[in-house]
């Protein structure tokens, strides 16, 4: 990460943000979305809905 450390902070996530990741992770793999533009988009949607519904951990 010393490579990347202009555009990384270091810090913590807060468990919320953990949490958010590894849902978002899960649907590139769940859904078959790659991490291109389109499949970025796909998973975003996905994952802010669900965390707004309180869906994803049920």
């Amino acid at each position: 990460m010393v490579a990347n450390s202009k555009y990384f902070s270091g810090g913590e996530l807060s468990v919320d943000a953990q949490e958010f990741f590894r849902n978002h992770d899960i649907a590139h793999v769940v859904f078959g979305c790659d991490a291109s533009i389109v499949g970025e988009a796909k998973v975003k949607i996905w994952s802010i809905s669900e965390q707004h519904s309180g869906t994803a951990n049920t």
